[in-house]
């Protein structure tokens, strides 16, 4: 069975497109040239512990009819991105050490 976590050929054409995010389903981790060509592009990857179906009806859920772009959801990321995860355990993870803006 194929899922979307270990199809490299649809991640690298997601991460060509103008991708803002790749969600990586069935909790694999991504092949090293993934990684590689999400990180020059800065894309960030999540990967998850869940199928693709699941996955989607939290997006949904979570975002309903109204475009992600719209400034009062990215401020909902950024304040429950800033309250629920440690940014900097997670940059650690990854490997990827954080831009300091002057």
């Amino acid at each position: 069975m194929s899922r979307g976590s270990d199809r490299t050929d649809l991640q690298l054409a997601a991460l060509e497109t103008s991708t803002h995010c790749l969600i990586l389903t069935g909790h694999m981790q991504p092949q090293p040239m993934i990684l590689s060509r999400a990180e020059d592009l800065e894309i960030p990857i999540l990967a998850v512990n869940l199928d693709t179906l699941t996955t989607v009806e939290i997006i949904d859920r979570a975002f309903g009819q109204v475009r992600l772009q719209e400034p009062i959801k990215v401020k909902c990321i950024q304040e429950l991105m800033a309250a629920h995860c440690d940014i900097d355990k997670l940059l650690d993870k990854l490997g990827i050490k954080p831009k300091i803006v002057a």
